[in-house]
């Protein structure tokens, strides 16, 4: 008997896969380490919508490749095999790209705030350094 997925069940097995392919392909984006080691607003070549455009599309080639094999064949076939095919695969895309942009969210704003907070106590400190 082959097993069945709800929406919601879907939406969340899209949701973990799409995290997970985040986090297995950004380190191969260009900008990647412009971002880990704190270079974006000092980078006047940076441009976060590339950014995000070649994390998505990495992430949808790295996904292409996933569906040849197993075990994503068994759950294909239960997804082919329900009454409400089109809505199950449309959750299960809609996740994936929510765990992408999740992570996307997280990293550049992890990183981003942390220039942003650094820069603030080094500028506080400058001013200290006035009086």
């Amino acid at each position: 008997m082959t097993e069945t997925y709800t929406v919601e069940e879907c939406m969340n097995i899209g949701f973990a896969h799409g995290q997970s392919l985040f986090e297995h392909n950004v380190r191969d984006v260009k900008d990647y380490h412009a971002i880990v080691d704190g270079e974006m607003d000092d980078n006047d070549d940076f441009d976060v919508s590339q950014f995000e455009d070649d994390i998505r599309a990495l992430c949808w080639e790295a996904d292409e490749g996933y569906r040849q094999y197993s075990p994503f064949e068994f759950f294909c076939k239960a997804l082919n095999d329900d009454e409400n095919s089109e809505e199950l695969w449309e959750a299960y895309e809609q996740g994936i790209s929510a765990g992408v942009d999740e992570c996307i969210e997280e990293l550049t704003a992890k990183f981003y705030m942390t220039t942003q907070e650094a820069h603030k106590v080094v500028q506080q400190w400058l001013e200290s350094k006035d009086d």
